[in-house]
């Protein structure tokens, strides 16, 4: 029964350590990939974030573009069609993805024939039109018109040229804020009337007021608008070649889809580079980072001209094994450590099992060597439970150690220190005023060299980290760390340095007392194993007479 239950207890150890290894395994694997993903989930984000910034900053430079061409009419007055032109051509050549700037002019039905009129000069044929069923014809009788008088450039744009934009209702809303806020506002996305293909666009407008009003009321803004400025957009083309001016458009591993909407409704997509989004559909039992194959998207909403985008960043599928090598190598290494491991406790518990019988006839002998053992055991742990304590003193010596501080004004040259330099030094907090002589006279005489080669540094602006010592007024010497930082200013000229002077004399006298306590535990170490080395050697001489016998 006895050899029966030794035999299930030697079996079920190298059982343990096997399951012990895979564990560990595991736990080191799922750490490891962690790690990993997160470096993935970091790095995608941060390019994620250079694409979404990107666009945002494309949609501010449109409106400051939109916003150059509004002061001009704002500081010359009326602008003539020519001027219009010289004003926007330098902004259509900067801004490549703007497909045309406009002019809508508010126009009342008491001066429709005239306005005709006139345009017909230099237009013949022309009248104001609206969209029916996507083709221009002429507009009904209203109130008034928001015509499309100034377009550049005309080329490809001809369709909308004499345009009653009114009649659109979608960009009623945009007008109405436009005038209330006397900013740039933005439509819905939208097809454009040039485009005979799906391609969407919309508009950003910005009122015009009369040539000297300073409106400063929504009232008053309302009454003195003239017309609108307008820039007309192309939205898939507005991101795609912000992206392209970036660089980041072909870049790979990232895919982006934008909406014209604060959220990522299809129906309102702007633009999309890759796939769609991807969604997480995996069940809850499991973690999430057990499945991750790739990073989480990155979206962010942004204002834009009184509107909101969506932006979304998603992340192009990569292989398990390519972005987890680190992960599964630690999986692999770790299975057959642990099998290994639990093969080379099975081989020792057969060994075990062969001698056991000769160990057990040899218990009462080893009994006594037994007793040595542990009164040389007992020594031990009290050697280790001295150098623990030493060990904690070393710990709370250095929780409370002194850490005086100082700052040297690099233009004045004035000093300043902590009340505990001063104590440090064996002095009255700021009992005398401290200056770069007052350093120098406390340093050990052995030690002056090394502190004027420091003092040397401070006044020069070179960092610097040295242990000294210092004397006390009551001649006690004491054991000092002192470090200096240069501040400079964004001319990288020295303003100041800063520094700490840390008192660690009870800690060199801590590091003594330890070394001292480790020599005596080594040489209690090194009796306990002469000791187990003679009976190993009494013992096996035994067994082998025993043997032989």
């Amino acid at each position: 029964m006895h050899r029966s239950r030794l035999n299930f207890s030697i079996t079920l150890s190298a059982l343990l350590t096997l399951l012990l290894g895979l564990a560990a395994t595991v736990v080191l694997f799922a750490w490891a990939h962690r790690q990993e993903q997160s470096v993935e989930d970091a790095d995608f984000e941060r390019r994620a974030n250079f694409r979404v910034s990107a666009v945002k900053q494309g949609l501010d430079d449109t409106i400051q573009a939109l916003r150059v061409v509004n002061e001009a009419f704002k500081t010359f007055g009326p602008l003539t069609r020519e001027q219009f032109h010289a004003f926007t051509r330098p902004l259509l050549a900067r801004f490549p993805y703007i497909q045309a700037f406009t002019f809508h002019r508010i126009i009342s039905n008491a001066e429709r024939a005239a306005f005709e009129a006139r345009k017909r000069v230099h237009h013949p044929g022309f009248s104001i039109t609206e969209m029916i069923n996507d083709q221009p014809v002429r507009a009904g009788v209203r109130n008034s018109y928001r015509v499309v008088d100034y377009l550049e450039p005309m080329a490809g744009n001809e369709a909308t040229f004499g345009l009653d934009a009114s009649s659109m209702d979608f960009q009623e809303d945009t007008v109405r804020r436009a005038g209330k806020t006397g900013l740039a506002s933005a439509t819905r996305l939208f097809q454009l009337a040039v485009e005979a293909g799906p391609q969407r666009g919309f508009l950003i407008l910005m009122p015009v007021y009369r040539y000297g009003a300073a409106p400063d009321t929504v009232a008053s803004r309302r009454e003195a608008i003239i017309g609108y400025t307008v820039v007309v957009l192309r939205a898939g083309d507005l991101v795609e070649k912000i992206l392209m001016a970036a660089e980041l458009l072909n870049v790979p591993g990232v895919d982006i889809s934008v909406y014209g909407s604060a959220l990522p409704d299809e129906r309102e997509l702007a633009f999309r580079k890759g796939s769609l989004p991807a969604v997480s559909n995996r069940a809850s039992i499991f973690p999430e980072w057990i499945f991750h194959d790739r990073p989480n998207n990155f979206s962010q909403t942004v204002d834009f001209a009184g509107t909101h985008w969506h932006m979304v960043a998603s992340a192009q599928p990569t292989s398990f094994t390519f972005a987890h090598i680190g992960s599964l190598l630690v999986l692999l290494v770790g299975i057959s450590v642990s099998f290994m491991a639990a093969v080379y406790v099975q081989t020792l518990t057969s060994r075990t099992r062969r001698i056991q019988g000769l160990v057990d006839e040899r218990t009462a002998e080893l009994r006594l060597a037994n007793e040595t053992l542990t009164e040389d055991i007992a020594a031990r742990m009290k050697a280790e439970k001295t150098l623990r304590h030493t060990q904690h003193i070393l710990t709370s010596a250095q929780k409370f150690a002194h850490l005086g501080s100082w700052e040297l004004d690099a233009t004045t040259g004035e000093l300043q220190c902590s009340d505990e330099f001063f104590r440090i030094c064996g002095l009255e907090p700021q009992s005398i005023k401290p200056s770069l002589e007052f350093l120098i006279g406390i340093v050990h005489p052995h030690d002056l060299e090394t502190a004027q080669k420091a003092i040397a540094a401070k006044t020069e602006g070179i960092d610097y980290k040295i242990e000294k010592r210092i004397v006390r007024p009551d001649g006690s010497v004491r054991h000092v760390i002192t470090q200096g930082e240069a501040i400079l200013d964004e001319k990288r000229e020295l303003i100041k340095v800063v520094g700490s002077f840390l008192d660690v004399t009870e800690h060199k006298q801590t590091e003594t007392e330890l070394r001292e306590s480790k020599e005596e535990l080594r040489r209690l170490a090194a009796r306990q194993e002469s000791i187990r080395e003679d009976e190993r050697k009494r013992i096996a001489r035994e067994v082998h007479d025993e043997l032989g016998g």
